[in-house]
């Protein structure tokens, strides 16, 4: 074998492997931020569970408060709540 054929050769190969590099340090970069955005989007989801968690406890702490003392003030802020303020209520997200 000659030794330009032998060069184009090994030119060849390391072009397939420096390509090959190449996909596979884009496909890693890729699915690097793929995971950073879920993990960002779980941090998120987590927050909006939280955030539902107090507004329920705190429509049923209202609830309790009324059935168990019968004062109005718990009632309003009830419904308050549910009508107007609206925590529980996540916003579209566009």
């Amino acid at each position: 074998m000659r030794i330009s054929t032998w060069l184009t050769s090994m030119i060849a190969i390391l072009t397939l492997l420096f390509a090959g590099v190449f996909v596979c340090l884009s496909l890693l970069s890729h699915s690097y931020h793929e995971q950073h955005a879920s993990v960002l989007r779980q941090v998120e989801i987590k927050q909006l569970g939280i955030d539902l968690e107090h507004a329920s406890n705190y429509l049923t702490n209202e609830a309790r408060a009324y059935v168990g003392l019968g004062d109005i003030v718990h009632y309003a802020n009830y419904w308050r709540e549910v009508k107007e303020t609206r925590t529980r209520i996540m916003p579209s997200r566009s």
